[in-house]
C-alpha cells in the first residue's frame, strides 16, 4: 500500500510500519518480508511523503496508527528523525543502509542510539529488528 493509497481515505487498521527507501526493490523486499511476518505496511519512495504520511496518521481518530517506520538513510536525509519526532513524537524508527553505521554517523545521518541494520540484511534480521523496535 503507498502513501497516496492510505491519503485517499482508505480505512487501515492499526499497527502499520511504514519502510521508506528510494530504491524500488528494496522498498518492495522490505514490504514483502514484514508482510510475511504479519505486519500491515505502507510504504514511500521520498522522505516528504514519509513525512506527510506520519503528519496524516495524526488527524483525529488515526494517532498511534503508525508503530514504525522503517527508513534507508540514503533516502531520509540528514534531519529525518527530527521531522518525524515532529509529526509523530516517540516513534520508532529503524535505519538501514549500504553504508556501514559509522559512515552513517560520521555523515550525521544517524546518531549512535538509533537502530540499524546494515544491507544486505536476511529476513530474519530485519524482522528481528522491527520487533527489538516495537519492544522498546
Amino acid at each position: 500500500m503507498s502513501v497516496e493509497e492510505w491519503l485517499g481515505g482508505r480505512p487501515q487498521p492499526p499497527g502499520m510500519v511504514l519502510v521508506l527507501d528510494d530504491d524500488d526493490l528494496m522498498r518492495d523486499a522490505m514490504r514483502r518480508i514484514l508482510e510475511t511476518h504479519g505486519h500491515t505496511v505502507a510504504t514511500a519512495k521520498t522522505a516528504a511523503d514519509a513525512i506527510e504520511f506520519c503528519e496524516a496518521s495524526n488527524v483525529a481518530g488515526v494517532a498511534g496508527w503508525i508503530s514504525l517506520v522503517i527508513a534507508d538513510v540514503g533516502a531520509a536525509g540528514v534531519d529525518f528523525s527530527t521531522r518525524v519526532a515532529a509529526a509523530r513524537p516517540g516513534l520508532a524508527v529503524v535505519y538501514v543502509s549500504g553504508i556501514s553505521r559509522p559512515a552513517a554517523e560520521r555523515r550525521g545521518l544517524i546518531t549512535a542510539g538509533d537502530m540499524f541494520v546494515a544491507k544486505p540484511f536476511s529476513a530474519a534480521a530485519l524482522a528481528e529488528a522491527v520487533r527489538a523496535a516495537l519492544n522498546r
